[in-house]
């Protein structure tokens, strides 16, 4: 029997997520399955197999690879859409509501997802995965400031905070910087804490079927030795690099920063449209001139025009990043994946660390 933990809906939930749930309660009974796309999924996978949701792209690569043949894997958001712009609709909630397992990362980073759980049939409920689980968490805000001051260490132990994501409840400060909330969600970015996301998603998958726990395990331990490798690739370069600090579009490198001990300065914050004062362009300005800073490192989906403007009047150069939210057509065409941008990011680093 499936079981899934749904936490109860507080009593300040907003009017524009109740009338989510409305919306998804009334669409249950006409909807069919469907994919990642949207398009109807009716039938799909084979007899036996784990009916995967995942919420984003990362989740999607490493839940296809330990699921191997034995599981069928969709990503709620499609290839080619900013995450910053998506939000569920209502058949995204009979994708869920028929799955097995519901992957999502936790931290904030999917501020919808605690009202999509609370919409769902209680007896149609998937096994909820909260990829993020045990991951030590950078606070928002915290770490380096515009001017390059630290505030201390940025994270804090779960035993000392309510471990809000435990049970696949997000922060109370949920959309606050857009779809993030009390702490900083990208902790696919680093290798080390993506080892952590794929030792979550194998134990999930153990536990849902039991019966092919071996296939899990071994296609888990290739898995492992991948990220391991890429972990090494990370270590190495950095150990080598003539700076520690870098200067970013906004704050989504803050655990690729802690775990292999940089320095990053964002422009903007957690989210890209988090635009800073005044102040803080001239104190990034005066950061960039005073430490010899020759690159700022820009996300390439959701470029800011402010990070290019300003890297223009520094006198500096762009370099481009992704994220990893998710891939485009092309991308996919091309045959990219996690490993292959991960490195591209990571060369990206290296030239910014000059």
């Amino acid at each position: 029997m499936r079981k899934g933990t749904v936490p109860r809906a507080g009593k300040n939930v907003p009017l524009l997520a109740l009338a989510f749930v409305l919306a998804c309660s009334l669409a249950i009974a006409g909807c069919g399955r469907t994919g990642a796309s949207g398009e109807q999924a009716e039938g799909g996978g084979q007899p036996g197999q784990l009916q995967v949701v995942a919420s984003f792209y990362p989740l999607y690569e490493f839940a296809g690879a330990i699921g191997g043949e034995h599981a069928r894997v969709v990503s709620l958001i499609p290839a080619g859409v900013d995450s910053h712009d998506w939000s569920p609709k209502p058949h995204d909630l009979m994708t869920v509501s028929n799955a097995d397992l519901f992957l999502y990362a936790g931290f904030g980073f999917e501020g919808w997802a605690q009202t999509l759980l609370e919409s769902l049939d209680p007896k149609r409920m998937p096994a909820v995965v909260v990829a993020s689980e045990g991951v030590k968490p950078i606070r928002a805000g915290a770490g380096t400031d515009f001017a390059g001051h630290v505030h201390g260490e940025g994270t804090e132990d779960p035993e000392d905070r309510h471990d809000h994501h435990e049970s696949g409840k997000e922060s109370a400060h949920e959309g606050r910087d857009h779809a993030h909330g009390a702490y900083d969600p990208h902790v696919w970015l680093s290798p080390l804490q993506a080892m952590k996301w794929a030792d979550n998603i194998y134990r999930a998958f153990a536990a849902a079927d039991g019966a092919h726990a071996a296939d899990f395990e071994a296609n888990y331990r290739e898995l492992a030795e991948r990220l391991e490798q890429l972990h090494a690739e990370y270590e190495e370069a950095f150990r080598q690099a003539p700076r520690r600090d870098f200067v970013i579009s906004h704050d989504a490198l803050g655990y690729v920063a802690r775990d292999y001990g940089l320095r990053q300065i964002p422009v903007m914050g957690l989210s890209p449209e988090a635009e800073p004062t005044a102040a803080d362009i001239r104190s990034i300005l005066d950061y960039i001139e005073e430490n010899g800073i020759s690159y700022i490192l820009v996300e390439e989906i959701s470029s800011p025009k402010l990070a290019r403007t300003l890297a223009k009047d520094a006198g500096v150069e762009i370099v481009g990043f992704n994220p990893l939210e998710g891939l485009t057509e092309a991308q996919i065409a091309a045959g990219e994946n996690y490993f292959s941008i991960m490195r591209k990011n990571l060369d990206a680093l290296k030239k910014a660390l000059q």
